[in-house]
């Protein structure tokens, strides 16, 4: 792997996160990391690598009544990629790839939230990795369990 990482290589983007709080207006979820995922999915020379990161924070607020008004944010520390091999993940940290010396953090920030027809959201937002931003959408799910989380 050799390269500067552009964005649009990176393939998807997919964060799955579990909140163990009722869903309330503008109230921060609280996060269960144990049920939670923040992963990739790459091609590089028509292989296609899936990973992860295991150090991530997130600050989710879903407004039911107003979706306008719900907001995310997940912050990823690039130093706990997985890509699934010890000389890959080396490799990927380097400075040619993430650079995770020079740049400890990708950021996705919302710009906007929608709750779709079918019932499924939607966020709008920057999303940087390295010195690098591009604007990309993330389908998500709000899924109530029967305590009301």
């Amino acid at each position: 792997m050799t390269g500067i990482l552009p964005l649009a290589r990176l393939g998807a983007f997919i964060v799955a996160i579990a909140a163990a709080a009722p869903v309330a207006a503008q109230k921060p979820l609280a996060i269960d990391h144990d049920a939670s995922r923040v992963g990739f999915e790459a091609t590089q020379m028509g292989v296609t690598v899936e990973g992860g990161f295991s150090d991530w924070d997130a600050e989710l607020r879903i407004d039911e009544a107003d979706p306008a008004a719900s907001t995310a944010r997940v912050v990823v520390r690039t130093a706990s990629i997985d890509a699934g091999h010890g000389d890959t993940n080396a490799e990927v940290k380097r400075g040619n790839w993430l650079a995770v010396e020079q740049f400890p953090e990708a950021v996705f920030e919302s710009t906007s939230v929608t709750r779709r027809d079918d019932g499924t959201w939607l966020a709008t937002g920057a999303l940087r990795i390295r010195d690098q931003t591009e604007t990309v959408e993330v389908p998500f799910t709000v899924d109530k369990g029967a305590d009301g989380a």
